[in-house]
């Protein structure tokens, strides 16, 4: 099964966007940034790749996060994973959002509730 991190809350941190996660076994330096994003139509969420040395790990950017994440795009802000001691920096997230937005918008192909969602948070 394919380990999910999901996000508890987010805050603003001189400039700074940070996802703040459920507590995991994962330890500091045991993650890094693969600077990949799929879709998850289903969960309504943007899914960014974690890599150890093992496995993929799937950090979930649930839609109630997107207006946060539509704010780190305007602002060009980077964003962080904050989890235990653990604090990474979602490299190349920007780049691939904005590319995945710009892709599902009027595209059926992501689900009409992925494409309406994406349309209400990233296009008003």
């Amino acid at each position: 099964m394919q380990k999910r991190i999901s996000i508890e809350r987010a805050e603003w941190n001189d400039g700074q966007l940070k996802l703040i996660a459920h507590p995991t076994n994962f330890e500091k330096g045991t993650l890094s940034a693969a600077e990949r994003v799929l879709v998850d139509s289903d969960q309504l969420a943007f899914i960014y790749i974690l890599e150890n040395n093992e496995e993929y790990v799937y950090l979930a950017l649930s839609s109630p996060f997107w207006p946060e994440l539509k704010k780190a795009l305007a602002d060009d802000a980077s964003v962080q994973l904050v989890m235990n001691e653990l604090e990474l920096e979602l490299i190349g997230l920007k780049d691939e959002l904005e590319y995945l937005i710009q892709n599902i918008q009027g595209n059926a192909n992501y689900g009409s509730d992925m494409e309406k969602e994406v349309e209400k948070v990233f296009f008003t």
